[in-house]
């Protein structure tokens, strides 16, 4: 997986932090388990960024060895309005 990130341009320390964050997720979740692994992000006590951070990296694992999970940790949100897009 390593070796796939880097061939997609990621800095060495967004492959460091992605690797730290799988490491957690392995010794704290059934990693190959998605349902689990969502379960553990979202009732972790930790910042919104930092569930976002643990959520990119479980991503990455996810897309690299076939798995499915739909991915809920999203700062954006589309049914907010923006600057750009105010209410009508």
């Amino acid at each position: 997986m390593i070796l796939e990130l880097k061939k997609q341009g990621k800095a060495e320390e967004t492959i460091n932090g992605y690797s730290r964050r799988l490491r957690h997720l392995a010794k704290n979740t059934d990693i190959n388990n998605p349902e689990t692994v969502k379960a553990y992000i979202a009732n972790k006590e930790s910042s919104n960024a930092n569930k976002e951070a643990y959520a990119n990296a479980y991503d990455h694992f996810v897309k690299f060895y076939g798995l499915k999970w739909q991915k809920h940790f999203s700062q954006e949100r589309k049914d907010c309005p923006t600057y750009q897009q105010p209410n009508k």
